[in-house]
């Protein structure tokens, strides 16, 4: 069976040249395992340009190691990654996912815990003691015990409406 490295001119040449190989495939195995733990510990972003671009040079490598030691369907899968990976590129840079998302957010309406918190405080005193609790709530009653309260201030039952606001 033919393979790329047969028009080389001496078999000492040739081993070594496969050695390479193989090793350039052990890089992107090894690529392949770190991007994917760099993904999982939120070190790097799935759905940035970083993962696409990684993925292509694992893949890359792999393939450029299957030259030596054909495989049709580890082939198959290299060239699958890599195509994918250039779309995944090409769909970031051309801007396609940015008008989308800018689509989206314009589409969905604000969530009402958005509201409440820039709501602005009612002008009359009525209005004011018939709001329940957490309409109440300003961020400037927020303290760093995330309670509503310092440390020295005992807690009564008036101040759950504004702690339960405070963990939402």
């Amino acid at each position: 069976m033919f393979t790329p490295i047969d028009w080389l001119p001496s078999e000492l040449h040739a081993e070594s040249w496969h050695a390479s190989l193989q090793l350039v495939g052990l890089v992107g195995s090894f690529t392949y395992v770190c991007v994917f733990f760099l993904v999982q510990a939120g070190r790097i972003c799935g759905n940035g340009i970083l993962y696409p671009l990684l993925q292509v040079l694992a893949a890359s490598c792999v393939l450029a190691s299957l030259t030596t030691a054909f495989n049709l369907a580890a082939v198959i899968i290299q060239f699958s990654f890599i195509l994918i990976a250039l779309y995944g590129i090409w769909y970031r840079v051309s801007g396609r996912l940015s008008a989308r998302l800018d689509r989206s957010a314009a589409a969905t309406p604000p969530t009402p815990a958005f509201e409440i918190a820039h709501r602005p405080e009612p002008a009359d005193a009525d209005a004011q003691s018939s709001a329940p609790d957490i309409l109440r709530f300003s961020p400037s009653d927020m303290r760093a015990d995330r309670g509503g309260q310092s440390h020295s201030e005992p807690l009564d039952g008036s101040d759950l409406g504004r702690i339960k606001g405070h963990w939402m």
